[in-house]
């Protein structure tokens, strides 16, 4: 594979090594081309030449849940999108914010509050749209956190 890279960049950037460029220069020529190809085709190998992002994991995990609330996040598909192992992922996260899990679901009742208050959207039609696998685990969860139920903050948007 790294022949048939090399041989793409010789043909497509016309670099070939002669004796005018040294060898050293000629290496590192083709050690940039070729980090400026696999960032072209893969923009997340980027991150992996940077020490630390200035964007916070917590910051990373909202962006993702909140592009799929439907979705069910586990530790390993969080840990694979953002390059890092699952044990790093929650080190990191639980010295930010806290367990993984809490946060997601408090970013998940915060949009099921906005969506109770803002939508006409049934208890069903949330929880299904929050990735909840029941209306009623969903009240569940919701109860748990915000030690109200769903229906009654429509009672109260009412009054």
């Amino acid at each position: 594979m790294s022949w048939m890279i090399l041989q793409y960049a010789q043909q497509n950037r016309r670099i070939k090594k002669t004796a005018s460029i040294p060898g050293e220069i000629y290496n590192k020529v083709m050690m940039c081309f070729l980090l400026s190809f696999f960032i072209k085709i893969n923009s997340n190998i980027s991150c992996l030449f940077y020490a630390e992002s200035s964007e916070l994991i917590s910051e990373k995990i909202t962006k993702l849940v909140i592009d799929d609330y439907s979705k069910n996040w586990s530790i390993k598909e969080l840990s694979s999108k953002l390059l890092m192992s699952s044990s790093s992922l929650k080190q990191k996260m639980y010295k930010e914010v806290g367990s993984v899990t809490d946060f997601i679901n408090k970013l998940k009742l915060t949009e099921s509050l906005r969506r109770l208050r803002r939508t006409n959207d049934s208890i069903s039609t949330i929880a299904n749209a929050l990735g909840y696998k029941s209306p009623s685990y969903f009240t569940k969860v919701f109860k748990k956190h915000l030690n109200i139920n769903p229906a009654d903050i429509r009672l109260k948007q009412r009054k």
